[in-house]
């Protein structure tokens, strides 16, 4: 107990420790990081209000520069690859024996040229048989369409109707009299004559005909004259000799008359015939469609007169048809089967390559070579989206190439592509460019191209970053110059290098001006300043910091890269990829 007692005693003796002081300690480094930052959000939100988000210190040194003339172009650069103008592998599905082969590497060939002959043998049997079955076919279809012209009945001779056996809607079978046809305007008379008279006879030779009975005498001619001679009653020696008289009206093919021809008189009568005596029967079955004649009427030969409908017909025509195209694809495709074998060259251009040679064995899908059109060259550059719109095509591209030391080349935009890619936010075009003085470049080459799309030659200018926001430029005054009034937003920065109205340096003032065609260095002035102005401006590439500030929550919609544009524009900003940092470049 004792000892508990002079224990607390020790403990109430000791002093106590200082609490206070830690906790004042603590609030005191807490207060001023808060004021750090404070004024660090004040600063950035204030750099940022003035110039949009792009921050640039000021430079406090300055350069002076004089006006002057020069020339200034603008252009894009980019790099590719040569491809030829154009590029075929040669491949086939065939197989077989390769019986020639009569070209080499570095051969130039026309376009169509033989590079390559296949044993065939095999193939040119079955296009004989394509061809014998598509003839055989091609027969059968013909014969098909003569038929169905036959189901149109057509007058046979001329001559008046005597009689129509059918009507519309009957059936008639081949061979069945469906229209008989008589000419009764001239009637014809066969008569013998003695042989040796009739030897001496011509068609078309005068005859006077006499009917019997009357003894009236008719105008006739003679038609036909016998080959053979005929021994009549009485061993007389004849021939018959057939003529013919226009029927006054009464004749009919019961009168008998006799003739006489050239003075010789015949030897015995004979019955009058109608010149003209048809029977019409049909060729086809079919039923009978329509009737294009009345009984009486007078036709001419090959007039129409019946037409008749078979469906079998059509039936028959159909089948044959699809016979005949099924005979002619096989005959194309053997054809074309056999034209495989021999490989003709797509292009005109370079062999590349040789793979196969005569006396090898052809494998299907292989490739047999390769060949080159080789009469340009040309390349693709992919070109900003921010930049597409510059390029257009016809216009000049210099090329060159590490491989071809010492020389440029001229291409031509001929293509520009409006399929961009996309990467990492940013789209770019694909632009070909054709080379036709190729020299000594060769497909495969890397090289670089370069697009002027601007161009100024002896113009006055000025560095791009003595142009301030604004259009404007710090020139010398005049020794007779009135002090400047102070710009009221202070002087914004040039080209990301400004100065406010406190630091303009004294002697200079603002001039506007009217700027052109700008390239990396330089800019145009159109006006403004005159040649020999002396110019000044903050000299910013030494002092150039970055510092970074993170935005709660991402701040600004993330990550984004600011610097100031060209001739004291607007900065120019790319999207970032969403995170949380926000870079400014300063000075």
């Amino acid at each position: 107990m004792e000892q508990e007692t002079a224990a607390a005693e020790v403990r109430r003796a000791a002093p106590e420790k200082p609490k206070r002081r830690r906790g004042i300690k603590k609030w005191i480094v807490l207060a001023v990081v808060a004021a750090v930052l404070a004024a660090a959000v004040i600063a950035a939100g204030q750099l940022l209000r003035r110039f949009g988000g792009a921050v640039q210190a000021y430079a406090s040194e300055y350069v002076t520069d004089t006006v002057g003339r020069r020339d200034i172009s603008s252009s894009l650069s980019g790099s590719g690859t040569l491809q030829p103008a154009d590029s075929y592998s040669v491949t086939t599905l065939i197989e077989g024996e390769i019986l020639t082969a009569d070209f080499e590497e570095g051969s130039t060939v026309e376009k169509d040229t033989v590079l390559y002959e296949i044993d065939s043998s095999n193939t040119s049997s079955g296009l004989e048989r394509a061809e014998l079955t598509l003839a055989s076919a091609r027969n059968s279809y013909e014969r098909q369409l003569e038929n169905r012209e036959k189901l149109e009945i057509k007058a046979p001779v001329s001559g008046y109707i005597t009689s129509l056996d059918v009507e519309t809607g009957d059936s008639v079978t081949a061979g069945q009299t469906v229209i008989s046809i008589v000419d009764s305007r001239f009637m014809t008379v066969e008569l013998p004559f003695l042989a040796d008279d009739a030897a001496g006879f011509r068609a078309g030779q005068e005859a006077v005909v006499t009917l019997d009975g009357s003894f009236e005498e008719l105008a006739g001619r003679v038609t036909k004259i016998g080959a053979s001679d005929v021994v009549l009653t009485g061993n007389v020696v004849a021939r018959y000799v057939t003529v013919e008289a226009e029927n006054p009206g009464a004749l009919s093919p019961s009168q008998t008359a006799t003739a006489s021809v050239g003075g010789a008189q015949c030897s015995g009568p004979g019955a009058f015939k109608y010149k003209n005596e048809k029977t019409v029967t049909a060729e086809l079955s079919g039923d009978v469609a329509a009737i294009a004649v009345r009984e009486g009427e007078y036709v001419e030969k090959d007039r129409p007169l019946i037409t008749l409908t078979s469906s079998s017909l059509n039936d028959s025509i159909d089948n044959a048809y699809r016979q005949l195209r099924d005979a002619e694809i096989a005959m194309e495709n053997q054809t074309d089967q056999l034209d495989n074998y021999t490989i003709k060259s797509p292009i005109k251009g370079t062999v590349i390559s040789k793979d196969y040679k005569q006396g090898d064995t052809l494998s299907a899908g292989k490739v047999l070579c390769t060949i080159y059109d080789l009469s340009y060259l040309q390349m693709t550059m992919n070109i900003d989206e921010l930049d597409i719109k510059k390029i257009e095509v016809g216009q000049d591209v210099a090329i060159t190439a590490d491989a071809v030391e010492g020389r440029a080349f001229s291409g031509v935009v001929t293509k520009i592509s409006i399929q961009g890619t996309t990467s990492n936010g940013v789209t770019s075009y694909p632009v070909t460019v054709r080379v036709d003085d190729t020299g000594e470049l060769l497909p495969g080459m890397n090289v670089d191209a370069e697009i002027v799309f601007q161009s100024a030659e002896n113009v006055l200018s000025v560095p791009i970053g003595a142009v301030v926001r604004g259009d404007r430029v710090l020139v010398k005054k005049s020794a007779d110059a009135p002090p400047s009034e102070t710009p009221a937003d202070g002087g914004n920065g040039a080209a990301g290098s400004g100065a406010g109205a406190q630091n303009i340096p004294e002697g200079y003032e603002y001039a506007d001006v009217e700027t052109g065609v700008s390239d990396d260095s330089y800019i145009e002035i159109k006006s403004g300043l005159e040649e020999g102005d002396e110019i000044t401006y903050a000299k910013q590439a030494e002092s150039q910091n970055t510092f970074m500030m993170t935005m709660p929550g991402g701040g600004m919609g993330g990550a984004g890269s600011f610097g100031a544009a060209p001739g004291g524009g607007a900065p120019a900003q790319r999207p970032g990829g969403g995170g949380a940092a926000t870079t400014f470049r300063v000075g």
